[in-house]
């Protein structure tokens, strides 16, 4: 009856972290820490198979947050370029002025680097309770 238990589960937790990065609730609400909360105190459980699941959650968490930190890596290059394709064309065109293409593109960045500062603050907590 529960073969596929950790199967789903898994899908889940992988599915509710990317979710929340996609909606930004990831950065912006407390889902991290109460997901924790709940991860610690099965860990401590005297029920084996609370402590166990409670590994497989943070394992999991663990390599969903690694996946999320790779797409924002990917957007991090991406917008490095863009940036960069910026400054070719202002060069050509001599003009040392700022566009607002420019100050988009700053402000996305500056935005990529705080969810990254965020993401690898959540993975260096998981990897501190549970390594």
């Amino acid at each position: 009856m529960f073969k596929k238990f950790r199967t789903h589960l898994s899908e889940f937790i992988s599915r509710l972290i990317s979710a929340a990065a996609d909606t930004g609730a990831l950065y912006t609400s407390e889902l991290m820490a109460i997901i924790q909360t709940w991860v610690v105190a099965m860990s401590s459980s005297q029920i084996r198979s609370f402590r166990h699941t409670a590994t497989a959650v943070a394992l999991e968490m663990e390599a969903a947050l690694c996946d999320v930190a790779k797409g924002i890596d990917k957007e991090v290059e991406v917008v490095g370029r863009q940036r960069e394709g910026e400054k070719k064309k202002r060069a050509k065109g001599s003009a040392k002025t700022t566009s607002a293409r420019d100050k988009e593109l700053e402000k996305k960045a500056k935005e990529i680097r705080l969810r990254k500062g965020k993401v690898e603050e959540y993975l260096k907590e998981f990897i501190n309770t549970y390594a």
